[in-house]
């Protein structure tokens, strides 16, 4: 199998990669900066998806049978969706680029679940409520994928964690395991959390088992709370979470607010919108993509005891512990 990742540098790039070369796959991994994991220099090739001549140029001399489309900028800082313009424009060329290179193989592109505003579940995978240029920036590339003739499959990553992780829950991580996390009063919030070693294998699945067309949301098939997540954390490195009542968050919240506001702070450690966020919960159907996954790789899933040490053991050896 040859597999094509665009964005192989990223997050969940680098974990994909990393699953597609360890199951034999034949992989070139496409992005604009170095490969985070050392060992994928050998797979990997710069390119911006924006460069409509080079992106054409991969797609027809690797001839692949799977496309996994992860180049995006992600961060939820843009002003308008003219500021996203690799979501778009560089989905369109890779789309451009696969038709004009004949690719009969499947495209997998990965979207995200703020295609529609926090806490709105979709009543179908058109129904859009984006409240954000980079939610907005998601819908049209997706409308870019829905609208071409090529065998596709869609799949929205919810809050994904794990290894090689960056903002936010990096942050959150962090700020448990220094035991800095303050958790908001008695709110035990339900999150559709997804640790990346699940999330790439429903990826692969998705990429050989699903129908052409779908949609998919990918989380961990089992359901966990903020509290749950942080008092996990905190056991597996030695701290204990505290709790502060949610008027005060709400007043840290609106004091991050004018920080960033006035431009005396990029990324305040805690803001109005975050703080809607943690309080407000997070659910999808995956029942579909875990039978695909089931169906490819077996029963067994990481939980989140494993996958909690398995990322502050990565966290140790990125900081040389």
């Amino acid at each position: 199998m040859i597999a094509l990742v665009t964005g192989g540098s990223g997050f969940i790039g680098t974990n994909l990669v990393g699953l597609l070369r360890a199951q034999g796959d034949r992989v070139v991994s496409v992005d604009v900066r170095p490969p985070q994991d050392p060992a994928h220099i050998e797979s990997f090739e710069s390119l911006d998806v924006l460069d409509r001549v080079a992106i054409a140029e991969v797609i027809a001399r690797v001839t692949p049978n799977i496309v996994y489309h992860l180049a995006a900028r992600t961060d939820l800082d843009g002003a308008t969706v003219a500021g996203y313009r690799a979501n778009v424009e560089g989905t369109q060329n890779l789309v451009d680029a696969l038709n004009a290179a004949g690719f009969s193989g499947r495209l997998v592109m990965v979207s995200s679940m703020l295609v529609c505003r926090n806490g709105y579940v979709p009543a179908h995978s058109t129904d859009y409520q984006p409240d954000s240029p980079y939610g907005e920036s998601k819908v049209a590339a997706e409308q870019v994928v829905r609208s071409s003739a090529l065998d596709w499959v869609i799949c929205r990553p919810t809050s994904i964690w794990g290894p090689w992780f960056a903002a936010p829950y990096r942050d959150f991580f962090d700020s448990v395991r220094t035991g800095r996390y303050v958790h908001p009063g008695r709110h035990d919030v339900v999150k559709a959390f997804g640790f990346v070693g699940n999330v790439t294998r429903q990826l692969v699945s998705a990429a050989s088992e699903a129908a052409s067309g779908s949609t998919h949301y990918l989380s961990d098939p089992h359901e966990y709370s903020i509290r749950s997540f942080a008092d996990q954390i905190a056991v597996v490195n030695g701290r204990r979470v505290r709790t502060v009542p949610v008027a005060l968050l709400r007043l840290a919240g609106l004091g991050g607010d004018v920080a960033k506001r006035l431009g005396l702070m990029t990324a305040p450690p805690l803001t109005s919108f975050r703080l809607r966020n943690m309080l407000t919960s997070t659910r999808f159907d995956t029942t579909e993509i875990d039978e695909l996954v089931t169906r490819r790789f077996g029963h067994e899933r990481i939980d989140l005891e494993a996958a909690v040490t398995e990322t502050t053991r990565w966290l140790d050896e990125q900081e040389g512990r």
